[in-house]
């Protein structure tokens, strides 16, 4: 048996993963890059038939555009197809905030930058657009404009209907709101197997949890958030099954500095202090097969 999930970046498909995983002992989990995936598989096994589930997200900026992943799924031969889908709203604001791990090539100066705005908007809500925090998440050089920002939304979630639509019936499209509330059953019988929710997730993979729920963003948005995006995001929402037509805000919005700012600072110093552990570790690797050939040459 062999196994994707796919899905945009804060869509849950990490903890998909290990359910899933959990409900097929014999499928060994692969997370990572195609990469990191062609790399794990070479090094554990060379058998064709292997079971395993794995997981990407779709990431241009990292190599997986849709026409990569569609061509790395039709190479792999996989059994069973999973599309993880988010209200673009909630994936939006977790996006927001989880780009601050390691702080992704960014300064510390627009982590500062936006890491005020988070504040200020923890203390008054209504005083901060979502989009002028959002506006952090685009590429090293500093925060995009938004008009840049609006024009890779749209040309994101463009390409992502366009992929959905291509979607044969022998796929599955999943909704994280559907895993938050536990509503597997669905997903159970396209598998062929009951998936459980009361798997236990990697401490490193729950770190990266924030919420946990779903509507969050109604919070996060102001009125002029919803005229900006609302016609970015509604042909993918009304193409997956989301209300379209529902925009309302919390008229008494509250942010909670554990999924804001705070989740922000522990992301950036986790991320580093993981990044640093994973140099280690590799720089020890490569010690370790120096030494060994050497060995040889002297032996």
């Amino acid at each position: 048996m062999k196994i994707v999930v796919l899905g945009k970046g804060k869509s849950g498909t990490t903890a998909l993963l290990h359910m899933i995983a959990a409900a097929f002992p014999e499928c060994r989990p692969v997370l990572g890059g195609f990469r990191a995936h062609a790399r794990d598989r070479a090094r554990l096994s060379s058998d064709p038939d292997e079971s395993y589930a794995c997981k990407f997200t779709y990431n241009e900026r990292k190599g997986r555009s849709f026409a990569a992943v569609v061509k790395h799924v039709a190479r792999e031969g996989y059994d069973k197809k999973i599309w993880v889908t988010r209200d673009p709203r909630d994936n939006a604001v977790s996006e927001a905030l989880f780009r601050w791990r390691r702080r992704h090539g960014k300064s510390r100066r627009q982590f500062q930058s936006c890491l005020s705005l988070v504040q200020k908007k923890e203390r008054e809500p209504n005083a901060v657009p979502f989009c002028e925090i959002y506006r952090y998440t685009g590429d090293s050089g500093g925060p995009q404009s938004l008009g840049e920002l609006v024009d890779a939304e749209r040309t994101r979630y463009e390409q992502m209907c366009d992929f959905v639509r291509g979607l044969g019936g022998d796929w599955l499209i999943f909704k994280y709101e559907d895993l938050v509330d536990r509503k597997l059953t669905a997903l159970s019988a396209y598998l062929g197997r009951e998936v459980r929710a009361d798997v236990e997730i990697p401490r490193d993979d729950w770190l990266k949890a924030r919420t946990k729920s779903y509507g969050d963003w109604r919070n996060w948005f102001l009125e002029e958030d919803v005229r900006i995006l609302e016609p970015v995001y509604a042909p993918y929402m009304e193409l997956v099954g989301y209300d379209s037509s529902d925009w309302s805000l919390n008229p008494h919005p509250t942010i909670v500095p554990q999924l804001g700012s705070e989740y922000m600072k522990r992301l950036s110093v986790e991320g580093w202090f993981g990044w640093l552990t994973g140099v280690r570790d590799r720089a020890g690797r490569l010690g370790e097969t120096a030494a060994s050939i050497v060995g040889r040459h002297l032996s």
